[in-house]
């Protein structure tokens, strides 16, 4: 790999630019323009990744060192007194499922409790007061026998770890495409993934 050879159109090495609290290089990995943000400390510097160069307006294949994003926001809607000190737990269960099914990096973790009462979540008289709705939104591409594997284990891990009945239990995944999100700075189909989506 070449890291010496800046990338054409872009800047010199010794010309670094500051980009969310980080320094950014363009620079050549095999001939293909990239950034490589720096990570500084006194006089050593250390990589942390690799990315295409949205900014030379190139569009470029993604690499097995790219910076990775998480793509998985997940609402849990439940009544206040239910979430009452569950929150860690059902957070657990569904980072884990969702990490199991889609791959998704451990430390990406995005969850949102939307705590109810009582008057303000009606719902038929089969559920009862854990009645809890799991709403999934993530990027497309997913295979349909991925996203019942996600559906299943939670169903399984609910019941089993949290003690909340499978009747309890409704789950809703959302697709859309890459380019309809926004994600640090760039439309979400000029990041750079390092996961995989069409699992």
């Amino acid at each position: 790999m070449d890291f010496q050879q800046p990338a054409k159109g872009g800047t010199k090495a010794e010309d670094i630019r500051r980009i969310d609290g980080e320094r950014e290089i363009d620079c050549k990995v095999d001939g293909v323009p990239m950034a490589s943000k720096m990570c500084f400390s006194g006089k050593s510097a250390s990589a942390t990744g690799l990315r295409p160069a949205p900014h030379l307006g190139l569009q470029v294949p993604v690499t097995p060192s790219s910076v990775g994003s998480s793509m998985a926001q997940i609402l849990i809607y439940s009544r206040r007194e239910h979430l009452a000190g569950r929150r860690q737990a059902i957070s657990d269960v569904l980072h884990g499922c969702v990490c199991a099914a889609l791959a998704l990096p451990a430390d990406k973790r995005f969850h949102r409790f939307i705590a109810l009462e009582a008057e303000d979540f009606i719902h038929p008289a089969d559920r009862s007061e854990r009645y809890t709705i799991v709403e999934l939104s993530m990027f497309e591409g997913r295979s349909v026998e991925t996203k019942k594997q996600l559906i299943r284990s939670i169903f399984e891990r609910f019941e089993r770890e949290l003690g909340i009945a499978r009747q309890d239990v409704e789950i809703t995944i959302h697709e859309t495409p890459k380019h309809n999100w926004g994600i640090r700075g760039l439309p979400g189909d000029e990041l750079a993934l390092s996961y995989k989506v069409e699992k």
